[in-house]
């Protein structure tokens, strides 16, 4: 599934729009302001810039300046990761052990559920800083 949003949200990468740093777009509510953007698809759908495995999980992506930022499961951890949206090639990535399950995971996979959100705070000592504690 994070294979065809991949590929939907580049075939309008070039399509002038804000950033999309969140969940639910620049106006929280899942609405482009863009515009510019296709009618209709050509009958054998837009043409496919790339396309890479991730892993599991459901995800969203959030973009700003040219960086894809989405989240996967690789074994037990939880994967964060930056992609050149025009490649697909990683920018980094970032894999933490997560060994969480919960009443769902027989059934739809251990996640991740959520998507990365940019939100740039200023780090005076440049490291990473977006990361905190979450109790269970």
């Amino acid at each position: 599934m994070l294979l065809l949003l991949l590929t939907a949200f580049l075939a309008t990468a070039a399509i002038s729009s804000p950033d999309w740093l969140v969940w639910g777009g620049p106006t929280h509510n899942f609405i482009s302001p863009a515009t510019g953007l296709a009618d209709k698809w050509p009958a054998a759908g837009p043409k496919r810039l790339w396309s890479r495995p991730l892993g599991d999980g459901y995800s969203g992506i959030a973009e700003e300046a040219g960086v894809l930022y989405t989240a996967f499961r690789r074994s037990d951890e939880d994967v964060i990761v930056a992609l050149d949206v025009k490649t697909g090639k990683n920018i980094w990535e970032y894999g933490y052990k997560d060994p969480f399950t919960n009443a769902f995971t027989p059934d739809v996979g251990p996640g991740p559920y959520a998507m990365p959100q940019i939100d740039r705070q200023p780090s005076a000592d440049r490291e990473r800083n977006w990361a905190h504690p979450v109790s269970r």
